[in-house]
């Protein structure tokens, strides 16, 4: 860089700065063991399948209170 020059985007920090990228990359790294440091989430509907096992195989009650954040800002 040039002196006076500024940065505006510093490249790939969108890996931990929006939340699907977020999830996608501490999956791909951590695997399993990223939902020790998280909590656990799902890339809908790719991962619905998951999802759904998830909550069967948790006996999760049929009024367990769940969060849907949409990928979409402003």
């Amino acid at each position: 860089m040039k002196p006076g020059q500024m940065v505006n985007c510093i490249p790939g920090v969108q890996a931990m700065s929006l939340k699907r990228n977020f999830l996608q990359t501490w999956q791909q790294a951590y695997g399993e063991a990223a939902f020790g440091y998280i909590p656990r989430s799902y890339l809908l509907p790719q991962q619905y399948w998951l999802w759904r096992s998830h909550l069967l195989a948790s006996g999760s009650p049929d009024d367990a209170k769940w969060v849907l954040k949409a990928n979409i800002h402003r």
